[in-house]
Parts: structure tokens; sequence; C-alpha cells
């Protein structure tokens, strides 16, 4: 059985099939986000307070979901219901643990397989209550994160990813890392001038909304040097210091750097 949060809320058996518990969602949602833990299914602060028949709503609940995956399945405890399920089973868990074998160890396989886990917002349909909300919030990061070391791993493979990362840079125009990442990638597909000039498109903007103005924007010259590789460029991105961001591309362009 798996627990799917990462887009449509679904549960699916043993078969890969859907399953369909009326008025399971929320809680499923809730043990989804943390499996193997009990949990009561009616708490004030996330879901208001309880009806009077809450009590006899939840037997109903429970006794749908145990009819639905099988009784071995929901095991009762001191604390409320629990769903017997192996975390992996849940694509968030699934997710989180790929991610970060990704991340720590460079592995572009599992980066990739932890991104084709997504099928769209996290825990969307649950976006009016507080804890699905807080954990959205918080997988988006992991998301992004785990895009940008992916993104960066395959232009260093020299794989053509320069439509996807235009997509993630238009997205976070402020974000230097992934302004970085798209320098690179317009490097190595043969595309020196635009890299130049993304480079300096993002400086500008970066360094105005951080109030700093261009004439101290030469700092960013070393990770324009790692990103493209030429100590020529530090040389001729020095002397532009106070120009104007369309003057300096226009005389970098010159140097036929």
């Amino acid at each position: 059985m798996r627990v799917l949060l990462l887009g449509p809320f679904e549960v699916r058996d043993d078969e890969d099939r859907p399953l369909r518990i009326a008025g399971v969602r929320v809680r499923a949602a809730r043990h989804g986000t943390r499996p193997g833990r009990a949990r009561r299914c009616a708490r004030r602060r996330d879901l208001g307070r309880p009806p009077d028949n809450s009590a006899n709503a939840l037997q109903a609940l429970v006794s749908r979901v145990r009819r639905a995956v099988g009784s071995a399945r929901v095991e009762g405890l001191a604390a409320g219901y629990r769903l017997v399920i192996d975390p992996v089973e849940v694509d968030v868990v699934r997710f989180e643990r790929l991610a970060a074998v990704g991340r720590g160890s460079d592995d572009l396989v599992a980066l990739r397989e932890a991104e084709a886990l997504w099928r769209g917002p996290a825990l969307t349909e649950l976006s009016e209550l507080r804890f699905a909300a807080d954990a959205a919030v918080r997988l988006d990061e992991l998301r992004l994160g785990a895009a940008e070391h992916r993104l960066g791993l395959e232009v260093a493979a020299g794989n053509d990813v320069l439509d996807e990362v235009r997509v993630l840079a238009e997205a976070h125009p402020l974000t230097e890392r992934i302004q970085g990442l798209l320098i690179r990638a317009l490097y190595a597909a043969g595309r020196q001038a635009d890299a130049l000039a993304a480079f300096f498109r993002s400086a500008h903007t970066i360094g105005t909304e951080d109030r700093r103005g261009y004439d101290n924007l030469v700092a960013p010259a070393d990770r324009a040097r790692e990103a493209l590789g030429a100590d020529a460029f530090t040389t001729a991105f020095e002397s532009t210091a106070g120009l104007r961001p369309t003057a300096a591309i226009e005389f970098l362009l010159s140097q036929s750097i």
C-alpha cells in the first residue's frame, strides 16, 4: 500500500489501485506526514472543536478504513490509531530519504528519483489546515534544494538542462546560487555572451535589492570566475566597476571573453 501526498492526496492498495474511503482524507494525511506514530484523529488546534458525536464518527471512520485496507493495517493504541505501513511507502518519506542521499553523496540517480515522486504541490487539498500548510512550505524548500543540486550535477555532467535551469532562475531571481547555476548552464551550452549578460543582470538585480548599489558588486567576481573559468574575466570585470550594467556587458563582450 502507498500513501501519496506530493500532489493530489491518494491511498493506493498493494496492486497500486486507488482506494476511496469517505472521510479519510484529512486524517490519513496527518498519518502520512509522520508514519508509524499513533495519532488522535481529532485535535482542536488543527481541526477545530470536535462535534459531540466525534467518538461515534471516529469509530465509523476506522471501520471504513479497516474494510478498505484490511484490519491488520489499522492498529488501535492508547493514544489513538495507527496505520501500519512501511515508511518508504509514504511518498513524503521516500522523497526526503532520496533527497538526503542524493545531496549528501552527489547521487544524480537518487535525486532524479526523488523529484519524480512529485505529481503537483504537496498537500494542496489540505492547505487550509495549519499542520498541512507548514509541512507544505518545508517540503517545497526541500524540493527546491534537491532540484538545484540535481541541476548542478546535470550541468557538470554535460547534460542539456538549460530550459529547466531557466525556469528555476526566473522563479528565483534573487537567489544567487540559482542565478549562478544559470550562468554555468549557459556557459556549458557554449553561450558565453549570454552567460556574461546573465551574470551582470543577476548581480545588478540582487545588488539593487540589497541596497548595495552596482559599484559594490565586484565581490561576486569570485563566483563568476568559478562559473566561467577564465582568468581574463576577473581582470575585465574589475575594470568595469562603476559602469552601468549595460555598458559593463558591452565592454566585456568587446574584449571577446
